[in-house]
């Protein structure tokens, strides 16, 4: 192990961090209703999409609310290194259901491209 191998690894660390945490930009945009187009998407598939993803969203809410539950009863017990692992298990039904959930709002405002803030509004609005 020397200082050449030690450079080579923390680079290819700092790189593959940017690429999950600095997204990529699109080579093209497209809007709502060429994507649509481009798919051949009638209303009732996407209707029944967006039924899809406020489904799943709703399953991995649900499911992540009985995980944190199940957390701090381990929490409880003192089993500490399980409940900790229980609470990251359930972040990531927490990310799921946003994704799913992103995914429907989209379809609804039928607009590609929204940001987490416009979500954020979607959410706050009342308009599930």
């Amino acid at each position: 192990m020397g200082y050449d191998h030690l450079v080579a690894q923390n680079r290819f660390l700092r790189n593959t961090l940017k690429k999950i945490f600095i997204p990529g930009q699109a080579s093209h945009t497209e809007s709502f209703k060429e994507a649509v187009q481009r798919l051949q998407l009638s209303e009732q598939a996407l209707k029944e999409k967006m039924n899809s993803f406020k489904r799943l969203s709703t399953f991995f809410i649900a499911m992540s609310l009985i995980v944190f539950l199940y957390a701090i009863y381990l929490y409880s017990q003192a089993l500490y290194f399980p409940a900790l692992i229980t609470v990251l298990l359930g972040f990531v039904l927490v990310v799921q259901s946003f994704r799913y959930h992103f995914w429907y709002m989209q379809i609804r405002k039928e607009k590609l491209g929204c940001t987490f803030r416009e979500w954020l509004q979607f959410i706050l609005k009342g308009s599930r």
